[in-house]
């Protein structure tokens, strides 16, 4: 509920406080007045489109801001609280919208900037616009759906199946992926079975390629090695005058004079050192003899096996790591197309599970609306024949009649709101057959459908701010006395604010307004009071003949006894 507005230099406002009361708030004036100013101040507020002409003086920025009672029945407004962490004092939520002159602007709630985005969710869950142009609204089955669905009280089961059909959906997107994903592994697997075998086969080692060249050398020159790790071995120890005894004799007379000098013990000790390595290469040139054989058979062996590895180097392009590596690659991918069979069998039956709840939740809703529904138009009829439409009928007709006794729905009848579409037929005369709401009623009828829904749906609504902007053109008379007693009526529920040109409505409201233009040398202002007593007495005769004659003001006197009487 709005219970201050404050406008600074908004379009014609130079500055304007504004206190509202609890029940319904009128707004009336001289055609021209800008009355539609205040409703626009509302709809910036909470994050509507800003428009050149928006600034009264285009030198500085205009501020404007509203204070709201939180009301904590309003469930989607407690929830954005804490969703959005919105700190609250006294159970109060300041919305403020300052507009800098370039037009761009920042928005707060309770003093913390906020995202425009985020400003609409908050106005989406305290304001209700009801302007003439909604009346298209009505004409389109979604919103009549949700018309209904909030009439039978079927809102949260609507979102509960919206929920479970965007995860069905979800469902439906992955398996088509895995089965995709499935579908181009299977293409691969005859050539990675294939491959696998034939890498698994041949059974390669890591560095195995090297191991065997290095063996193939030794085979090939087997006979060379042999006879020169001979010759070696005689060479150097085991003729006479061998290397070794040489170098033995020389170390025996440098020996003699090892402590005479650090350089003689040098020598010495590096001719010692010599000798060991003599005896070790003579030792390994035996050990040579010992282990190489001239095997024609192992050389044919080594050959052929090389001959095989590099076969399939050569065929992969890869050298030995690699060709190992890959073989784990298909291997994992061979593995991994089971598991993907595995993992597509389950979410086959996933869906097929999430599918009969779904089909089956679908079939339940539809169930539940065509009962709301018989009770949605006998109370709409009941509604807009206080509307002087005496002779109104209303039915609700479903597309899927012939479908839904045998429960015999698919996924293509689905859309997130369940399976059903309906449209609104009507009739405002006695005799004439019912037609689409869209081609039967007239922009009078159509106002006064729309005000219908909006009472009937009033007390299922969470409670907030319902806004009339001059929803009663083309009424007047008896009706639009019926259409005060109406909006007064939704106004029981919700704070109503309602612009109107009509004195019976006016004479309904709890608080009363008049806006007016002021004229200067320099400026054209709006000026807005509340009014009552004989103020609100004036008005009310200006608006029933556009003067305060005493006629008038009898008649205006008139009409509020009468409401006075009524409440």
């Amino acid at each position: 509920m709005i219970t201050h507005l404050s406008i600074d230099n908004f379009v014609l406002v130079e500055h304007l406080e504004l206190s509202f009361s609890a029940g319904m708030q009128v707004l009336t004036g001289e055609t021209g007045a800008g009355k539609s100013l205040i409703v626009g101040a509302i709809e910036l507020i909470f994050g509507a489109q800003i428009r050149p002409g928006t600034l009264f003086d285009e030198s500085r920025p205009a501020v404007l801001e509203g204070s709201f009672e939180i009301v904590n029945s309003n469930v989607t407004l407690q929830n954005l609280l804490r969703r959005y962490d919105i700190p609250t004092e006294e159970n109060e939520l300041f919305v403020r919208r300052e507009i800098q002159t370039n037009l761009r602007s920042k928005s707060f709630i309770n003093g913390r900037r906020i995202a425009n985005a985020i400003v609409k969710e908050f106005g989406s869950a305290m304001l209700d616009f009801h302007s003439q142009r909604d009346q298209q609204k009505l004409f389109d089955p979604a919103y009549q759906l949700q018309m209904l669905d909030r009439y039978a009280g079927l809102t949260a089961e609507v979102e509960a199946f919206g929920t479970a059909f965007s995860q069905l959906n979800q469902l439906i997107a992955t398996l088509h992926k895995a089965r995709k994903r499935e579908a181009a592994l299977a293409e691969k697997q005859e050539l990675y079975r294939y491959q696998a075998e034939e890498l698994t086969a041949l059974g390669l080692h890591p560095g195995e390629d090297e191991a065997l060249q290095g063996e193939l050398e030794l085979l090939n020159n087997a006979e060379d090695i042999l006879t020169l790790a001979q010759e070696s071995a005689e060479t150097l120890m085991e003729q006479e005058n061998s290397a070794f005894d040489r170098i033995s004799s020389l170390l025996e007379h440098w020996q003699r004079y090892q402590d005479a000098s650090p350089s003689i013990a040098a020598v010495v000790s590096h001719l010692q050192d010599t000798l060991a390595h003599l005896e070790d290469a003579v030792s390994a040139s035996n050990s040579l003899m010992e282990t190489i054989d001239v095997d024609v058979e192992r050389l044919e062996q080594v050959e052929a096996r090389l001959d095989a590895i590099n076969t399939m180097k050569s065929k992969f392009r890869k050298n030995l790591p690699e060709l190992l590596e890959y073989l784990a690659e298909v291997e994992a991918e061979l593995d991994a197309f089971a598991s993907h069979k595995n993992e597509t069998a389950a979410l086959e039956k996933a869906v097929e599970t999430a599918t009969e709840k779904v089909l089956h939740q679908a079939y339940v809703l539809s169930k539940k609306r065509r009962k709301g529904a018989k009770e949605f138009e006998k109370v709409v009829m009941e509604n807009i024949c206080q509307l002087a439409i005496p002779d109104a009928q209303v039915k609700i007709l479903f597309d899927k009649d012939s479908h839904f006794e045998k429960e015999m729905y698919s996924l293509m009848d689905i859309t997130e709101t369940g399976a059903d579409t309906i449209e609104y037929y009507f009739s405002a005369n006695k005799g004439v057959r019912m037609q689409p709401l869209r081609v039967a009623a007239s922009g009078g009828e159509l106002s006064r459908f729309l005000l219908t829904l909006k009472k009937v749906l009033s007390d299922k609504l969470a409670q907030r701010l319902i806004v009339f902007d001059e929803i009663d053109s083309g009424i007047g008379g008896k009706t639009a006395e019926l259409l005060g007693n109406f909006i007064h009526a939704i106004s029981h529920d919700h704070q109503v604010l309602c612009i109107s040109h009509l004195p019976q409505i006016a004479a309904c409201a709890d608080q009363h307004f008049v806006i007016r233009k002021e004229r200067s040398s320099k400026a054209t202002v709006i000026v807005v009071d509340a009014v009552a007593d004989e103020q609100r007495r004036e008005e009310i005769a200006r608006m029933l003949s556009g003067s305060t004659s005493e006629l008038a003001l009898q008649h205006a006197a008139e009409i509020l006894e009468k409401k006075e009487a009524k409440s």
